[in-house]
């Protein structure tokens, strides 16, 4: 999307400290912005147990340089995801996040999250209602994308592509949306 018709369109785009997040800011209309957010949120709930080279244990440990005592990285990321997402929401952004949450959407610290922006699943309204997992290995839908109203009112279609010989060799299946650009801009 960003390397086609909107590359001129993007005014800014980084990532979080630690690696979790990565983000791109693209003019909508002159006075809105489009965040697109990309984040991967570890799968362990606890260190226990956990190698020295995991995710969850480089996040812990640079989470513990910062002078946290007990980090907890699985919700650490959605801390800062909000704390990096609201100063955008209030500007009248509109934010879309596309996560390997490692977690049910309806789980009770991806409820509170999305709830605390004023965020909707994008999927959902596309999707069965019990919807297929998104991790080979899995039995949920552990990979989301959600965002605001704005985006969703612009959602027009949302897929899962299903796991099989013909789809690209990963452990997560591709999930994707439809935006019409001209309701949002």
């Amino acid at each position: 999307m960003i390397l086609r018709q909107l590359t001129a369109r993007v005014t800014k785009h980084g990532q979080d400290p630690y690696g979790r997040f990565t983000w791109h800011e693209i003019l909508l209309d002159g006075t809105r912005n489009l965040i697109v957010v990309t984040a991967y949120r570890v799968s362990q709930r606890r260190i226990k147990g956990s190698g020295p080279t995991t995710s969850i244990m480089q996040q812990w440990r640079k989470l513990r340089a910062t002078g946290i005592d007990n980090p907890n990285p699985k919700q650490q990321m959605l801390d800062d995801l909000s704390s990096f997402s609201t100063p955008h929401l209030q500007a009248g952004n509109e934010v879309i996040l596309l996560m390997d949450a490692n977690d049910a959407i309806d789980s009770r610290p991806m409820d509170e999250f999305l709830n605390s922006l004023n965020m909707w699943d994008l999927m959902a309204d596309f999707l069965p209602s019990k919807p297929p997992s998104t991790y080979q290995r899995g039995s949920k839908k552990i990979d989301h994308i959600v965002g605001t109203q704005g985006i969703l009112f612009a959602t027009r279609r949302a897929y899962i592509l299903p796991f099989g010989p013909d789809s690209p060799k990963s452990d997560h299946a591709i999930c994707g949306i439809d935006v019409s650009l001209d309701l949002l801009c």
